[in-house]
């Protein structure tokens, strides 16, 4: 009951916030250029290559002005944190889809975008081996050495 509380009035602020509106992608990553950030974001561009067809937006968040701490990030992330995503319903009227966390971003994009496992895997020890260094990046080297 709380989640269907909070997506809709996620859903209600979003027309008074460009942030949280679609652009020409179904996908938005809103993030800055630091480590944690560059994550999401090469997988961005890797899977841009291999799929013609996949697109996303980008929205630059800036530090200086606290923009991971203003309202609207937060109905996005409410850990005020960089890399966050949007996913927008394919259907006109849907509640859009709020990602955030590197680690979280990467796997639903291995997951739902690359179709073909050009960056994941489908054998379960590679998985399960490629997933120890997804953790190991998000929670090991991560956090220690970025400000994001």
């Amino acid at each position: 009951r709380l989640a269907h509380t909070l997506v809709r009035s996620i859903s209600m602020s979003a027309a008074s916030n460009p942030e949280l509106q679609k652009g020409a992608a179904p996908f938005k990553l809103l993030t800055a250029g630091t480590p944690n950030g560059h994550k999401a974001s090469i997988l961005l561009e890797e899977l841009k290559d291999a799929y013609p067809d996949f697109s996303y937006d980008f929205e630059g968040i800036s530090f200086k002005d606290n923009e991971q701490k203003q309202e609207w990030f937060l109905q996005v992330n409410p850990n005020g944190r960089i890399p966050a995503a949007i996913v927008f319903p394919e259907k006109e009227g849907g509640a859009p889809h709020y990602l955030f966390e590197s680690a979280s971003i990467t796997l639903w994009l291995a997951e739902h975008v690359d179709k073909e496992n050009k960056f994941s895997f489908t054998d379960p020890y590679e998985h399960s081996e490629a997933l120890s260094w997804v953790f190991f990046g998000h929670g090991g080297v991560g956090e220690s050495s970025s400000t994001g």
